[in-house]
């Protein structure tokens, strides 16, 4: 006797024929689906966009700023492949809706708060939301949709839609039990690997405790893997791990998502401090990036169909790595045209990466895996995403560090004492000048001058460190393959 779970349809659901018509209908399944996974993936670019005014209103340093965009990483990152787990067991549906209602909510109330540590509080909560949904979302379009068309289906990618056209669904080979052992010595060994990364300026000083937990993360890392060899049915099964291909899309997004989370956090710097942008027209500016991503994926998804995966993710790397360098070069005086070109062609470079990559790391997956497959791949996006903001935040305040020195002193401004000096540079790597009050004309000009340039130096090395963390992840797609999961393996789910 097997329990119901999402197996069956509520009682309920019996009296709506029109749910009853779109219950389990891919089209509908993907569009409600693509609805909850776009709404996390805008809420990325908003918050992005909201960083420069959030940092000049609250009067944030670039440390509090980062982590108004980590603290949601490091949440999101730790709890997705429990919550991958939580859908292969109870049902994808219903916690796809939880996510979906939770990461409504606390949007909500960070939309009226304003205290940078409650949003930041508010920011975790919404990182676990966020991982209820993105596991379940493709799981469902995994059991929905057969295998030959599952790419094309991501390439398109909650509440009440979700209520009426979700399809319960749990695949009967899915675990009963909960490797609980696994899933806390996972979760603490990401949080520690995590934390000194989104402390990144503590990283940088070399203090001891961020080193204690890196430490920590490695020890945690091998109990886990000591743990998971004798567990029953273990968090991570080693046959999901069969696949090279798997193992090496887990890569390629990771390095997809540290170039492009790590840049992103920087061109709203770029455009509202430098070039003098509000935020409405910064987001308008950032359109071509996020646009050119959701009109080519459905093509590079009908491409991969055709074939394979290998080709258009590694020519959209390239792409993007392309994008990175003319990014890197940009000026206080680019124009629209030339700035807007070089965020389309990041974007088009990024669609077949995500659609190709999603698709190889959860086809290649047994069906009864579906959940945590999904749950490494959010994993790895948000891994990703940390190490990138960390990494070239720590890039652009060492370029800063030591071309701010010498740009003030030719300038022939005041020399500044090493406090100072950091407090400046501080200011300086967001893209502000920072003007003492009562300053003439001529210095505020001159300082504004100094600033201006200097950040320009940092984001140039961070975009270029960007590109090439891009062409590494050419050299790996080449290694990787669609997935081959066969038509018989859709039919173990309900």
């Amino acid at each position: 006797m097997t329990s119901q779970g999402d197996n069956a349809d509520p009682p309920e659901a019996a009296g709506s024929g029109v749910s009853r018509r779109l219950r389990g209908h891919p089209w509908w399944t993907l569009i409600a689906v693509a609805l909850g996974v776009m709404m996390t993936d805008l809420n990325m670019t908003i918050v992005a966009v909201a960083n420069p005014v959030l940092q000049r209103d609250l009067g944030a340093s670039l440390t509090d700023v980062q982590w108004i965009t980590n603290a949601y990483l490091l949440a999101l990152a730790i709890s997705l492949i429990p919550a991958g787990r939580l859908g292969d067991r109870f049902g994808h549906r219903t916690i796809f809706l939880v996510g979906v209602a939770g990461f409504a909510v606390t949007a909500a109330l960070i939309a009226v708060s304003g205290h940078m540590w409650v949003m930041i509080a508010l920011r975790v909560l919404q990182g676990v939301s966020g991982a209820l949904i993105m596991p379940s979302g493709l799981s469902l379009l995994r059991a929905t949709f057969p295998a030959d068309r599952l790419t094309m289906a991501i390439g398109v990618v909650i509440l009440a839609l979700g209520l009426a056209v979700l399809k319960a669904h749990r695949a009967e080979k899915a675990t009963r039990t909960f490797d609980v052992a696994g899933i806390a010595l996972l979760s603490a060994a990401m949080f520690c690997l995590l934390w000194p990364l989104v402390n990144a300026e503590a990283l940088r000083r070399g203090e001891a405790g961020t080193w204690a937990f890196l430490g920590a993360s490695a020890v945690l890392l091998a109990l886990f893997v000591l743990v998971e060899r004798r567990a029953a049915e273990p968090l991570l099964p080693r046959r999901l791990f069969a696949s090279g291909s798997l193992l090496a899309g887990v890569v390629l997004v990771t390095l997809m998502a540290f170039a492009l989370v790590g840049g992103l956090f920087f061109m709203t710097f770029y455009l509202q401090n430098i070039q003098g942008l509000g935020a409405g027209e910064s987001g308008l500016r950032l359109l071509p990036l996020t646009g050119m991503m959701i009109v080519a994926a459905p093509l590079a998804g009908r491409l991969i169909t055709a074939v394979g995966a290998r080709v258009p993710m590694v020519v959209g790397m390239l792409f993007t790595a392309t994008a990175l360098v003319g990014v890197a070069n940009l000026d206080a005086g680019s124009s629209t045209v030339v700035t807007l070109g070089w965020f389309a062609l990041l974007g088009l470079g990024m669609a077949p990466v995500i659609v190709g990559a999603t698709g190889v790391i959860v086809g290649n997956a047994p069906i009864e895996l579906a959940g945590v497959a999904s749950g490494l791949h959010q994993s790895a996006l948000q891994l990703g995403g940390s190490l990138g903001t960390a990494v070239l935040s720590g890039v652009m305040a060492a370029r800063v560090s030591t071309a701010l020195p010498e740009r003030w002193a030719d300038a022939g401004l005041e020399p500044l004492e090493d406090d100072e000096l950091r407090e400046t540079a501080e200011v300086v790597s967001v893209g502000a000048a920072p003007v003492p009050e009562g300053a003439s004309a001529q210095l505020t000009d001159q300082i504004a001058a100094v600033a201006q340039a200097t950040f320009l130096d940092g984001m140039t090395t961070a975009f270029l460190v960007a590109a090439g963390v891009a062409l590494v992840g050419a050299c790996v797609a080449l290694s990787v393959r669609s997935g081959t999961t066969s038509e018989a393996d859709l039919t173990h789910s309900r």
